[in-house]
């Protein structure tokens, strides 16, 4: 998932990672790629190599000549699952070998959501088609939001999706459904969100439920409920921030009232929650314009992530009580 991160410490003067990349259906437009930082400065971003359609392992060259000492080194992971996934096979260390990793975070925070909650296009602007290339998580208001709270991040993020419906008719695999797999396009890859238990969870979906179909306010809502519960199960600690999308509208079809349903649906879920005894909160981002939805296929720009991040930022402050 976009966010996913690899941190370690070496002692020695290089090192080269082996890594496997496994294609999936949209590498024709791009494969898995992570933003690299080396002792805390950014270095070139590091590209995945496919040939085929078959996993491939290769060695990545990401640093060397440095002075002989104790390094750090960051990966960040740029690219929804829809480019490829890949596995961490080997860590070769020149002139030495691993030492003291960098400290964990302070907090953990988990995020749920769409194509809003993964940085999609962002590196572009209108008009342009979302690739590997303009994809970019750690623009996006989640790694602000985990950069602010000096947090580790869990995603469940992927484009396309909603809580009862994607934006594929033919896709069945909902954000019901794809919470829980560890690799978003193989249906066994079962993995525990549980193993990261999170403080904070963020949920941003609900617009693509209804971008070619229209459930009922009763069907969207008790979708929304199962997401909730699931998501409390996992994390039965953690306060859930459900959110409605600042790309949704009512105006674009006055008998198909989307940011009205949306709305009052996560309201009705977060109401019911409540009476459960769940630590669950709403918020409403305010309707994007069309000058802040200016990155590919009209998602926000990076402009428009900041004050995403800094609007939810505050109520998980206050609420939460992080400084």
């Amino acid at each position: 998932y976009p966010g996913a991160r690899i941190a370690f410490g070496f002692q020695g003067t290089g090192v080269i990672l082996r890594l496997s990349e496994r294609p999936s259906y949209r590498s024709g437009f791009g494969t898995s790629q992570y933003n690299v930082t080396i002792d805390g400065q950014p270095a070139p971003t590091l590209v995945t190599a496919i040939a085929g359609t078959v996993e491939e392992a290769r060695d990545y060259p990401l640093v060397e000549g440095l002075a002989a000492g104790h390094h750090t080194v960051q990966l960040s992971r740029r690219t929804e699952a829809e480019f490829g996934s890949t596995g961490l096979v080997e860590i070769r260390v020149t002139g030495g070998g691993l030492a003291e990793a960098p400290p964990a975070r302070l907090h953990r925070l988990e995020i749920v959501g769409d194509s809003n909650t993964t940085g999609y296009g962002i590196e572009e602007s209108r008009p342009c088609t979302n690739t590997a290339s303009n994809e970019n998580w750690n623009k996006s208001f989640p790694a602000l939001l985990a950069s602010r709270f000096d947090a580790e991040v869990q995603t469940v993020s992927h484009s396309g999706k909603g809580v009862l419906y994607n934006t594929s008719v033919d896709d069945p695999v909902n954000l019901n459904v794809l919470y829980g797999l560890a690799i978003p396009s193989e249906p066994a890859s079962f993995f525990v969100p549980s193993s990261f238990p999170a403080e904070a969870v963020v949920v941003l979906a609900g617009g693509n439920d209804f971008l070619n179909q229209f459930p009922s306010l009763s069907e969207f809502q008790t979708a929304y409920e199962a997401l909730i519960d699931t998501i409390v199960l996992a994390h039965p600690d953690a306060t859930v921030f459900c959110t409605v999308s600042p790309g949704i509208y009512d105006y674009q079809n006055p008998d198909r009232p989307v940011r009205s349903t949306v709305r009052a649906g996560i309201q009705g879920a977060v109401a019911s929650r409540l009476a459960l005894g769940q630590r669950v909160v709403f918020h409403e981002f305010p309707a994007a314009s069309g000058e802040e939805l200016n990155a590919c296929d009209y998602h926000s720009t990076a402009e428009h992530h900041a004050q995403l991040a800094s609007a939810i930022g505050e109520l998980m402050a206050t609420t939460l009580a992080w400084p």
